[in-house]
């Protein structure tokens, strides 16, 4: 598998993500949809892509055992981690159990579900 991590050849394995057997598939099929975008334009491009697209939400889905309307594909990690936890309905006497090395993004959202729940002019510190 180390080989097939263009990245990875003759260097340590840090910094990788993912688990695919073919981790260059993913590259090349970025490389490859955003030269049909230079090429077309955008909106051209999604829609030849569709049917590629739409496919991520059954595959995902059967990989593990969900519907494929319990599937969400969105732009980044902190974007799905926002998601997830802005729909918790946090209330009074609820607690953010966190860590000292939390990323930034998620310290800055519980900060600001504690500001909206108790702006600051009624905060007694």
């Amino acid at each position: 598998m180390r080989g097939a991590r263009p990245r990875v050849r003759g260097g340590p394995a840090l910094q990788q993500r993912g688990g695919l057997a073919d981790a260059g598939a993913g590259a090349r099929a970025t490389v490859s949809h955003l030269g049909l975008e230079a090429r077309i334009g955008g909106y051209e491009a999604a829609e030849r892509s569709r049917d590629a697209i739409e496919r991520v939400y059954g595959a995902s889905a059967a990989l593990i055992g969900s519907g494929p309307d319990e599937i969400a594909v969105v732009e980044n990690a902190t974007r799905a981690w926002d998601m997830a936890f802005y729909s918790v309905p946090l209330g009074p006497g609820d607690r953010i159990l966190t860590a000292m090395a939390e990323y930034a993004s998620n310290y800055i959202a519980y900060l600001q579900v504690v500001v909206l729940a108790y702006p600051p002019a009624s905060c007694s510190r």
